[in-house]
């Protein structure tokens, strides 16, 4: 018990370091994009002045400047003086002057300063006006230019407020030669730049909101993350306490009963000998039977006691397994809506409403992305080739009792019946397939069949056809037309254009379900008509299981006498095969590293069996074989593998393998891989 809760705790308080690590990494990472996010929109609006300047600019040089009244504000330019028409008067006597384009942009950006606070300055290295001299950023700038898109921008302090400082070049243009020509400009010569200084005060102000959304969000979800985790946690130490009570009871009563078992032998002795006095004690006889009917009943009571303990204490391990599943799905979406929260704050002019409904579209979207992706990456492997049979022992009843217990719920709320139905008794229901591949026939089947019917009622389940099994799925949903029934198996195809909009899919799960019945050595096929259901109907061989025994028989063979080295790194692997092996009576040498192993081999030689895992420091799995078999040819090595569907990777040598098993590692394999190599 005591180890359990500390495995308990350890794992709890590993997930709690890994949320912390993982939302200070997502906190940082949007601080970081806001402050981006803001300074690509003040670099936005510099921009847009900057156009703006610019258009009206050569709107005044394609029209050879604008006479205006002469006023205080706008006195005749006297850098102007060489032109002869310079000033003129009206019919009406009104005295005007020309304002040429660079006359009339030092008006606008002046105007644009005192209305909006954005500063501008036109400026060249070379001005006729010292008033355009550069300064000191705006020469770095105007240096910095090579060709006509270039651009020049960076947060600097004026007026001790910051600003973002924009700049691009103008080009000497055939408009601008009326002015300039004494200047010995050529058309398409860089000569100068209009720069723009937007103030980021107000932007700064946008940016601390978003940043305290941002904390109140994180540190929200992190909050609740972390109350359910402890109730959790909770949960499980309460469970561990109430299986080590009923451990400490089942020990109880196996006790009494070894105690009664005695005492029948005892009685059975004493019968055996007073039977020669039978004869003449026919009273005694009697009393003696009646003390072993009394015996006889208290045993059978006492193992059905026994048995009921039993089921109770399984009945347990059950429950706390369906309740691992359905918390790991718990935890899972919020983990999933954190990616959707932090994407949302790109955009800071959202309304609060319209930023709750983008984040709930996003996280469905998430999730029906993540489906998307698996089936496209099944396709593809299907396609290619790739994909392999792991063929393990089924038990087919529990496998449609899980799937009955998985879209309970779905057809409970949509008000339809779901029945599933058996062709051979518990036991005798075993059989030799790939458990991945039949479960995920079935969840498609299943899926489509609760997503197509709105009323009336589902059945699925197997029956026997001489040396083959039939699995079927039907429905009274909106059926399939006739003519598309082989159409449907191909991939991205669905029955009708209007499912995909109504109902959704890529139209790859009927395709991957053919793939995986083909692949299994079996065939498919479908009857259906419009508006009155659809049935499914798919073969398998019934390959029964031919090594399948009950777990209580595998611990009773496997209380074997030998030494077994197990090469592992990783402590908690090590424990976890520790533990396994803890009831086989097998003496257990552990080997941290591949170098270790090999020398315990050679100075050991009542090591009968080897357990190596692959990846290992100082010296790797696969090298450590070899060396091993070069000293022990006759010595077995099963190999360890945490590799994708148990595939050793092809970097590492399995020549020196008798054979693997791939992690996480099952109970009722691992033992029968061992008592095959010991029977040996």
């Amino acid at each position: 018990m005591q180890r359990d809760k500390k495995y308990t705790t350890y794992i709890f308080l590993g997930f709690i370091l890994g949320m912390i690590m993982l939302f200070t990494v997502s906190l940082l990472w949007n601080l970081r994009r806001e402050h981006q996010q803001m300074l690509k929109f003040a670099k936005i609006e510099a921009e847009a002045s900057y156009n703006k300047d610019l258009v009206y600019r050569r709107w005044a040089a394609k029209q050879g400047g604008v006479y205006v009244k002469i006023s205080e504000h706008t006195p005749p330019n006297k850098y102007l003086e060489f032109l002869p028409n310079r000033d003129i008067t009206t019919p009406g006597g009104e005295q005007l002057t020309l304002v040429n384009p660079a006359y009339m942009t030092r008006q606008v950006l002046e105007l644009a300063k005192q209305q909006y606070g954005v500063k501008g300055h036109i400026t060249s290295l070379n001005p006729i006006r010292p008033e355009n001299l550069p300064d000191p950023w705006e020469i770095l700038a105007l240096q910095h230019f090579s060709k006509a898109d270039d651009e020049y921008f960076s947060v600097e302090k004026m007026d001790s407020l910051d600003y973002l400082r924009f700049m691009k070049p103008l080009l000497v243009e055939e408009s601008c030669m009326k002015c300039h020509s004494s200047q010995g400009y050529k058309i398409g010569d860089i000569r100068g730049g209009i720069s723009v200084s937007v103030p980021l005060d107000k932007y700064y102000e946008i940016e601390k909101h978003d940043i305290r959304v941002i904390f109140f969000l994180h540190i929200t979800i992190f909050v609740i993350i972390l109350i359910v985790s402890f109730f959790v946690y909770r949960f499980f130490l309460k469970e561990i306490r109430r299986r080590d009570i009923l451990r400490k009871d089942v020990l109880l009563r196996e006790e009494q009963l070894e105690l009664q078992n005695a005492q029948y032998e005892i009685l059975n002795k004493e019968l055996h000998d007073k039977y020669s006095e039978i004869a003449t004690s026919e009273e005694e006889l009697r009393a003696s039977n009646e003390e072993l009917v009394a015996t006889t009943d208290a045993l059978v009571d006492s193992n059905r006691d026994l048995l009921i303990a039993m089921e109770k204490a399984e009945e347990g391990n059950r429950l706390k397994t369906a309740f691992l599943q359905n918390i790991s799905h718990e935890i899972r979406t919020p983990m999933n809506a954190i990616i959707g929260f932090a994407s949302m704050l790109d955009r800071f002019d959202l309304s609060a409403e319209k930023r709750k409904t983008f984040t709930s579209i996003i996280i469905n979207s998430s999730n029906q992305l993540l489906s998307i992706v698996t089936d496209i990456l099944t396709i593809s492997s299907l396609e290619a080739g790739l994909e392999k049979l792991n063929f393990t022992n089924v038990a087919l009843n529990t496998m449609l009792y899980e799937l009955m217990r998985m879209y309970e719920s779905q057809s409970k709320i949509k008000n339809i019946t779901l029945n599933y139905y058996t062709a051979l008794a518990d036991g005798e229901d075993v059989i030799s397939t790939d458990y991945a591949k039949l479960s995920q026939i079935l969840n498609n089947l299943l899926s489509n069949a609760v997503k197509f019917t709105h009323k009336g009622e589902i059945n699925f389940g197997y029956k026997i056809d001489k040396h083959n099994l039939v699995f079927f799925v039907t429905d009274t949903g909106i059926g399939i037309e006739q003519s598309l029934h082989k159409k449907i198996f191909e991939r991205f195809r669905q029955a009708d254009l209007t499912i995909g909009r109504q109902y959704g899919g890529t139209g790859l799960g009927l395709s991957i379900v053919e793939g995986f019945v083909n692949l299994l050595g079996g065939n498919i096929r479908v009857e259906s008509e419009l508006q009155k259901g659809s049935s499914f109907f798919f073969t398998l061989p019934n390959i029964l299981s031919t090594n399948y025994m009950p777990k209580e028989v595998l611990k009773r063979d496997a209380r074997l006498q030998i030494t077994i080295l197990i090469a592992e790194d990783e402590m908690l692997n090590y424990m976890l095969l520790e533990e396994i092996l803890l009831d086989s009576n097998m003496i257990i040498v552990h080997a941290k590293n591949g170098k270790e192993a090999v020398e315990i081999c050679r100075t050991n030689p009542k090591i009968e069996l080897v357990l190596m895992d692959i990846r290992m420091p100082e010296m790797q799995g696969d090298a450590a074989a070899e060396q091993i078999k070069k000293m022990r040819p006759e010595l077995p090595i099963i190999a360890q593998s945490a590799y994708v569907h148990g595939h050793i990777d092809n970097n590492f040598n399995i020549l020196y393998f008798d054979d693997s098993i791939a992690k996480p590692i099952n109970h009722d394999e691992l033992l029968q891989k061992i008592l095959k190599f010991v029977n040996k």
